[in-house]
């Protein structure tokens, strides 16, 4: 291993480069894939905490010395300060690993941005975006057993729908990194993961253009294929993989955005559109306009759930309320049950109802063929219900028992 002298600070000419992006958005992999380049040190060194606490350490430092600076030459001495502490120290590593770039991916550092901006006014930022619904499908896979720290004041705020809180998060933090690209667009270099994943030599030649360094396809079987010393850091799932993949493209078609309010809902979607999306991922979709044979089983569905109302008047009566089915991801997916009516009724149409359910085509399938139980598709998150609970409950018992 090679012995790092902790006089021998490096250059320093070299601008350093950020990585902003989202947890659940593929920053491992990009920045596995950057520190794949010979010219390049790149791993999370958390440079936005570090900038902000040695600034305000120098700006008190030299408040207490008789320099006779006006305040605003304060300040700059106090920000020169810290990018030389900081250059010092990230450039003697990146000088031990034969490197000349150091590149910090810290998902943090966009709590920092002011102070990082402020004390290198010359770096390179790559921001990295995902398509909301993935990212929220990402997280709810992850929070089984607990919410990531991130998002924890946003689930305190609606923990009845965690669906809401991730995108709330998802909104407000890609704004800001939406905003910073706006305002320094020479110094910022978008990518987004989908196509990151689905064309992966084409998007990071483009990235290491911007940077100015070469790319090498070798380099992506050096990304899955190099030891990795010390602690496995970021995404676990990569330190498992051995090729770019794009399984986790579209996972979030499925989930009920119907029951995000209307209000974000809109950022989210407008937000989505700035960022060259679509839509939300019910784009992604693999099902079309046509009904085709699966929207000829989801009809015959309906038409079961319509002779079970007519052979049970009195329990579809006792039910006493109306429900809105919405098939995610279909248009006109959105079925109308109204067994308080004189006959019975089930038709393909929109309407203020008393309680609506969100569920995949796959999942109101898999339900109906009696493959996947309610309750197994409620705790799985395939099924969400707005309105009145407890009348959502009585129809899934009234239609699926």
């Amino acid at each position: 291993m090679t012995s790092i002298n902790v006089t021998d600070f490096g250059t320093g000419h070299c601008a350093p480069v950020f990585i902003l992006s989202l947890k659940r958005s593929g920053s491992t992999l990009l920045r596995n894939i950057i520190d794949s380049h010979p010219e390049v040190f790149a791993s999370s060194f958390w440079v936005g905490q570090l900038c902000q606490a040695l600034n305000f350490t120098s700006y008190v430092a030299v408040n207490h010395l008789p320099t006779g600076l006006s305040e605003s030459q304060r300040q700059v001495a106090a920000l020169g300060k810290t990018r030389e502490y900081v250059t010092a120290l990230l450039d003697q590593y990146t000088v031990a690993g034969n490197a000349r770039i150091w590149c910090d991916k810290t998902l943090s550092n966009l709590d920092y941005l002011e102070i990082i901006d402020k004390v290198f006014n010359d770096a390179k930022y790559i921001c990295l975006y995902r398509n909301c619904s993935d990212v929220v499908q990402s997280y709810l896979s992850m929070c089984k057993l607990g919410f990531l720290p991130e998002i924890c004041s946003y689930v305190s705020k609606t923990p009845h729908n965690l669906l809401e809180a991730i995108v709330e998060y998802w909104t407000d933090k890609n704004s800001l990194i939406l905003q910073f690209e706006r305002a320094h667009p020479e110094n910022c270099y978008r990518v987004n993961y989908e196509t990151l994943v689905k064309s992966p030599s084409e998007t990071m030649n483009g990235v290491f253009r911007f940077l100015g360094l070469e790319w090498d396809d070798a380099l992506l079987d050096k990304t899955f294929s190099k030891p990795v010393d010390g602690f496995a850091e970021g995404d676990i799932k990569f330190h498992f993989s051995r090729q770019v993949h794009t399984n986790s493209v579209g996972g979030g078609a499925a989930l009920p955005i119907e029951t995000v309010p209307a209000p974000l809902r809109t950022r989210m979607q407008t937000l989505l559109h700035e960022l060259g999306y679509r839509s939300d991922a019910a784009s992604d979709s693999p099902l079309g306009d046509e009904i085709g044979a699966e929207g000829d089983a989801v009809i015959r569905v309906m038409e079961r759930f319509q002779s079970v109302i007519a052979a049970k008047p009195d329990l579809a009566q006792a039910v006493g309320g109306t429900c809105k089915l919405v098939i995610n991801g279909r248009k006109n997916g959105t079925w109308f049950i109204d067994p308080t009516a004189s006959v019975g009724v089930v038709h393909s149409d929109d309407g203020i109802a008393d309680c609506s359910i969100f569920l995949s085509e796959e999942t109101l399938m898999a339900m109906a063929s009696g493959r996947r139980s309610v309750v197994q598709a409620f705790e799985n998150g395939e099924v969400s219900v707005s309105g009145n609970v407890s009348l959502a409950t009585s129809f899934g018992k009234l239609l699926l028992s």
